[in-house]
């Protein structure tokens, strides 16, 4: 069992709109840090947020631009590099001493404090990761449930989503992304000094990705 406690409470908040890829990663800060945003950090908050409603809230974006505000919070995010994440790769980058990682989810839903599968409606969402057990991932996320922002994440659920995308040709993948739960974004947040990357691996094979925050795309 590996569950992160770095502070007696964790932050929690309520996400108003489409805004957790942005949420999430303050949460992920705040925990990381110990202490929640402040002073000059609360005002680019809201002006890094209000970006989301026109550039969208993938994670990778996200990600980009939380090191164009924060330059100097020493908080690093490195990509998982993978194209469904599955339970193992997750908990090796949570195993990692000092580090809670981003999950971006499709096709799912909430059921009390649990995400579940919805392949409907075709829903999406970005939380904080910060531990897990034998069977759930555990979630900070940004959407209040009974006041608490405490929520979990079947283990099953997420590799059964990565298992069906095996060997998929074009036309069953372009089914599945609107139809199974998956993970489709991985990002390692942690303090510090950047950590040493992983040579290349073959194509298949997980490694992260970090990114050259001096090198940035424009808006």
């Amino acid at each position: 069992m590996s569950v992160v406690r770095f502070v007696k409470k964790n932050p929690c908040y309520q996400q108003v709109g489409d805004t957790c890829g942005y949420w999430c990663t303050r949460i992920a800060a705040e925990i990381l840090m110990g202490r929640k945003f402040k002073g000059e950090e609360l005002k680019k908050f809201t002006q890094y947020k209000a970006m989301c409603s026109r550039e969208g809230v993938t994670l990778m974006n996200s990600a980009i631009r939380f090191a164009k505000f924060f330059p100097d919070m020493g908080v690093n995010i490195d990509a998982l590099d993978t194209d469904r994440a599955t339970v193992k790769e997750i908990q090796a980058a949570l195993d990692i001493p000092g580090t809670v990682c981003l999950l971006n989810m499709q096709n799912m839903d909430f059921k009390g404090d649990e995400f579940i599968e919805n392949s409907k409606d075709h829903y999406g969402h970005n939380v904080c990761c910060v531990g897990y057990d034998d069977e759930y991932f555990y979630i900070q996320d940004s959407n209040k449930y009974k006041n608490s922002c405490k929520k979990r994440l079947k283990k099953s659920l997420v590799d059964k989503g990565a298992k069906a995308f095996e060997g998929a040709d074009l036309e069953k993948m372009l089914k599945l992304n609107k139809t199974i739960f998956h993970i489709t974004e991985v990002m390692c947040v942690y303090l510090g000094e950047p950590r040493e990357q992983k040579r290349a691996a073959p194509r298949r094979s997980s490694r992260r990705r970090r990114f050259d925050f001096t090198i940035t795309s424009s808006c």
